[in-house]
């Protein structure tokens, strides 16, 4: 949902059988739009909290698949203007921090193509865009290919699910970013 809770954006099959963005209007009399539409697949919209900016995940993988490759990108909203790469190794299930100044994605390890790392990126977007060098905050310990932690409310604290790669020990570890010289 956008902040001011009038559009919906999501990802649906489209052309070729790839990914698309659409957003729905949800105060009435508004149709369903195209809001991106690239030469490979689009997924996983999220709106800045702002409400300015869209982050997605643009990266090759069929609308049948469920794997996906690619990188977190940003684009303006309420038209797609611009367009930003904000990992540089890949990276998925983006999240903005609640003030919209950070930015979080899970990127693959450099030489572990299994092991998952929890990435931070600095984020300006006035007077124009710029995004800081992303930095790995923790191992996520490949719990998997999902979404495995949040960002508390005021944007101080993550969470996230730790384990080994049996899975035979799992914990949830709740980092301070003042602990950790954020």
């Amino acid at each position: 949902f956008s902040p001011d809770g009038r559009s919906l954006a999501v990802h649906l099959v489209g052309a070729e059988e790839r990914f698309e963005i659409w957003l729905l209007g949800l105060s009435g009399g508004q149709e369903p739009r195209v809001f991106l539409r690239e030469s490979t697949s689009v997924r996983f919209p999220a709106f800045s909290p702002d409400g300015r900016f869209v982050s997605y995940l643009q990266g090759e993988g069929e609308a049948t698949g469920n794997i996906a490759f690619g990188n977190t990108m940003m684009t303006r909203f309420p038209e797609a203007q611009g367009r930003w790469q904000i990992s540089t190794r890949g990276g998925d299930f983006g999240t903005w921090s609640p003030d919209g100044r950070r930015f979080y994605y899970i990127a693959r390890a450099e030489r572990d193509a299994v092991a998952r790392h929890l990435m931070e990126v600095d984020v300006r977007t006035s007077p124009e865009v710029s995004l800081g060098v992303p930095r790995p905050l923790f191992d996520l310990q490949a719990l998997g290919l999902g979404n495995n932690y949040a960002v508390a409310p005021g944007g101080h604290d993550l969470a996230a699910a730790l384990g080994n790669r049996d899975l035979d020990e799992r914990v949830v570890k709740t980092i301070d970013r003042v602990g950790i010289g954020y």
